[in-house]
């Protein structure tokens, strides 16, 4: 059995739209912390806590090894990141 051309070019398109689409999620949740952080995989994950003047980046990919882009939105990085 083989796949027809036009359907696995559709496939491909919609991966590619689920890993923009979850790139775009990761990076909305994070703009109120005063970060934008987009990451490389759908399930790699950016928990951003701020606490007492002090912000923790925790960062999670299941593959162990990944990338993530983090850049701040406000003007001044936190004294304690």
């Amino acid at each position: 059995m083989t796949l027809d051309p036009k359907y696995a070019t559709i496939l491909l398109i919609l991966f590619f739209c689920a890993i923009a689409y979850g790139s775009i999620l990761n990076s909305m949740d994070d703009q109120s912390s005063g970060f934008i952080i987009t990451t490389k995989r759908t399930d790699d994950k950016v928990d951003v806590k701020i606490e007492d003047g002090k912000t923790l980046l925790s960062i999670r990919s299941p593959f162990g090894i990944s990338q993530a882009s983090i850049e701040r939105t406000e003007t001044k990085w936190s004294i304690r990141l």
